[in-house]
């Protein structure tokens, strides 16, 4: 059952969270202006090279956004600077996305900085691009903001902007808010609290509401800092203590995230309102998906885990010669009509992602691998290829359905388990001096008529390929192992051969004619009358 937690009440618990802690931390320090100078950082656009990571969580109307987003900024010569951006996670409950930009930027870090910006995002298959010029202006301990640019893609295309401003209560301390404009959210605004813990240095804590026409959203977390100065992996602790704060971090280090700092008009906002869109939602932008159940075989299974097990399954085997490994999941665990479905049913309901008491653990399966275009749908993609290649050279060229092949090849459908069992064992022992023991094994397996056909019978009508339960496994075995086009009949041959040289000089000398095992199991049983 998708959540949907209030804006208002995401947006007070995470600046609420900020406040109390930033209070607590920032403000509790001598509150005097450092200069960067203190560091080395001098004039230099960007003082060094710095990495850093937020973790947020938050939500809005359409329900949880979660995840990070992690930078790294590198100096260009003096005047220039590099920022790489990225950020991933899940919006709206269950949309999987992730994004990556660039900012190149021209800066003085007593005046001010201008530069350009682009970068783009997927949310399940559905891309959105932008790029914008950039600028700062830098007042003491307040920094003027401004964005202009232009997004085009498959949600919307047209111009977007943010003015903003940041003012720095200590250095430590920010607080900021900003006015934004995109043509499907039209006005919309954003206030953010960010602060610099001084006892444990390089981490802050942060806070952002935002507010559209479409509704509001609020998110927070923790931001880590890593530079020379400020290491939360050094052990130098008295060095940290004196580290920069956080508004020379900002002036002489890295940029705000293009992603989480966008505001209204392009970033988690708009990637939260395209992720409900995409999922049955209100239609945003240009995205007004058609909620028809999509098609194949697990269309109709349900919601649950059950069903996201056989989804990952058909996703990897799909056009391998492992096809009917599927068939057999299906067969067993399918919780409408399937051998265990009096189990699997139940677990179904529990793990629907509808009404299920585990339904959220299902949301996170089908988020990470069951959705076309999901976080881990370019892997089983992969893994996909790798099956394929690697299965159809083992098969010598049999055409992607192994089993359907097998079929066409031998004519029959109505052979089970003990059937193949049979057959193997001839294939293995045909023609040296062990095929004896394919003579024991018939009389003792055979459904028909051997010793143990009570048993056997019913295993092989119950994994009859014709008619059987369990048929997808017969399926499976044959279209490996069948004499003329199983995928391992080269390996069955070669035994065979392997077996027929060694042995067939040791049953020579048993024998002045050669005699076969088969002879010699007949004289101990003689001696034994």
């Amino acid at each position: 059952m998708k959540m949907n937690p209030s804006p208002k009440l995401a947006l007070f618990a995470t600046t609420a969270m900020a406040v109390l802690f930033g209070t607590a931390f920032a403000t509790a320090q001598e509150s005097y202006p450092i200069s960067g100078d203190q560091f080395g950082y001098g004039e230099r656009a960007v003082a060094e090279t710095s990495f850093n990571l937020e973790l947020f969580g938050g939500g809005d109307e359409n329900g949880g956004t979660y995840g990070g987003a992690p930078t790294i900024t590198i100096p260009l010569g003096d005047s220039l600077g590099l920022q790489v951006d990225g950020v991933a996670g899940f919006a709206a409950d269950e949309a999987g996305f992730a994004g990556g930009a660039a900012q190149l930027f021209f800066r003085d870090p007593q005046s001010g900085l201008i530069g350009v910006a682009g970068g783009g995002y997927y949310v399940e298959g559905t891309a959105q691009y932008a790029v914008a010029g950039i600028a700062e202006y830098y007042l003491d301990s307040v920094t003027l903001e401004a964005l202009v640019g232009y997004q085009t893609g498959d949600v919307m295309d047209g111009a977007y902007g943010r003015a903003g401003i940041s003012i720095y209560a200590n250095p430590n301390l920010r607080i900021g808010g900003g006015v934004s404009y995109s043509e499907e959210t039209e006005i919309g605004g954003d206030i953010q609290l960010e602060a610099l813990l001084t006892d444990i240095p390089g981490m802050a804590l942060f806070a952002t509401g935002v507010f559209d026409q479409q509704g509001s959203m609020g998110y927070g977390g923790v931001k880590f800092y890593f530079n020379s100065a400020t290491n939360l992996l050094a052990t130098d602790r008295t060095k940290q203590a004196g580290g920069p704060t956080l508004i020379d971090m900002h002036r002489n280090l890295g940029r705000p995230n293009f992603f989480t700092s966008g505001g209204a008009g392009f970033g988690l906002r708009q990637i939260s309102l395209v992720g409900s869109a995409l999922n049955g939602g209100d239609p945003f932008g240009d995205i007004d998906p058609d909620p028809e159940t999509p098609d194949g075989d697990t269309a109709n299974c349900g919601d649950g885990a059950i069903c996201a097990v056989q989804d990952l399954v058909d996703n990897l085997t799909e056009g391998t010669v492992l096809e009917p490994l599927n068939d057999l999941i299906v067969g067993l665990l399918d919780p409408n009509d399937g051998a265990l479905s009096a189990l699997t049913g139940a677990l179904e309901d529990l793990t629907s992602s509808d009404d299920g008491a585990l339904g959220a653990v299902t949301d996170l399966v089908n988020a990470l691998v069951n959705t076309q275009d999901q976080a881990l749908e370019p892997l089983i993609s992969g893994l996909n290829d790798i099956l394929a290649g690697l299965t159809g050279g083992l098969t010598g060229g049999l055409s992607s359905n192994a089993l359907g092949d097998f079929m066409a090849a031998d004519g029959t459908t109505d052979e089970g388990l003990i059937d193949v069992v049979q057959d193997t064992v001839a294939n293995l022992l045909d023609g040296t001096p062990l095929e004896g023991v394919g003579d024991l094994v018939d009389g003792l397996v055979d459904p028909d008529t051997g010793a143990l056909a009570a048993l056997t019978g019913q295993l092989n009508e119950l994994t009859s390929e014709d008619a059987g339960a369990l048929g997808p496994v017969t399926g499976l075995v044959d279209a490996l192992v069948d004499p003329d086009v199983g995928a391992l009949d080269p390996v069955l041959d070669g035994v065979n051969d392997l077996l027929e040289g060694l042995l067939g000089g040791l049953a020579g000398g048993l024998s002045g004619d050669g005699a076969s095992l088969s002879g010699l199991t007949g004289l101990l049983g003689g001696l034994g009358a």
